[in-house]
């Protein structure tokens, strides 16, 4: 099948009466309606492409929780319902971009079945409830990372086996809450991009950055009150 899109329908509030027998489709892209499930395309399992969630009273993705593959950018923005993922069976994604989820409390699972393909090149948290990174927990490699504004996280702890270089680089900023970086203790490099460390003020040093070598694009850390930085991180 082609793409599904539903997009610019603010009184869309149903699309159960679709077949659940649409088992891969390409790009999927919900935006701007008044959908609160996905209930009828709870039979996909592949979408060839992208898949956006945006802008749209959707609280999870219980309704499609057998998708397991996304050949594209899994992308949710402006949602502001949503709860969890509820993707537990997913092997396979290029991106996972989740900017302004602000009830978002849980991601967990969600990297779970990944196998051998356990590589993003992006990955982006921003603006959700999340308190640490649990869920991405299987990720191994990844090319670029923001987590930005996210009030309630406290620690980076999920992507402890993310390991080696990350290519273009990794900015933690405006994470108020946040008091431990150590999840990113097995990072050695940053060959392209920059290292960006701001404006979180519970933050109390940079444990968790002393085996990084290499940092191509630079180091870039201010707006830490409680910074005490002593030997090698």
């Amino acid at each position: 099948m082609g793409s599904i899109i539903f997009q610019d329908l603010p009184a869309l509030t149903n699309i159960s009466g679709l077949s659940n027998n649409i088992t891969s489709t390409g790009i999927v892209v919900i935006d701007s309606t008044a959908l609160t499930s996905l209930a009828g395309l709870s039979g996909i399992l592949t979408i060839n492409g992208d898949f956006h969630l945006g802008h749209s009273p959707i609280a999870n993705l219980n309704s499609i929780a057998n998708l397991s593959v996304i050949d594209g950018s899994f992308y949710m923005d402006d949602l502001p319902s949503f709860t969890s993922v509820g993707l537990n069976n997913l092997t396979q994604a290029n991106n996972i971009l989740f900017i302004n989820v602000p009830q978002l409390s849980s991601i967990a699972g969600l990297t779970n079945h990944l196998g051998s393909n356990r590589h993003l090149d992006d990955l982006w948290i921003i603006s959700t409830a999340l308190t640490n990174l649990s869920g991405l927990d299987s990720l191994t490699d990844v090319n670029t990372i923001f987590i930005w504004s996210n009030p309630s996280l406290t620690s980076l702890h999920g992507i402890e086996q993310i390991t080696g270089n990350i290519q273009y680089g990794f900015s933690i900023y405006d994470n108020i809450a946040l008091i431990d970086i150590n999840a990113l203790s097995h990072v050695t490099s940053v060959s392209e991009g920059t290292v960006l460390i701001s404006g979180n003020v519970s933050l109390p040093n940079l444990t968790g950055l002393g085996n990084i070598t290499t940092i191509g694009g630079g180091l870039k850390i201010f707006d830490h009150p409680k910074f005490a930085i002593s030997g090698r991180f």
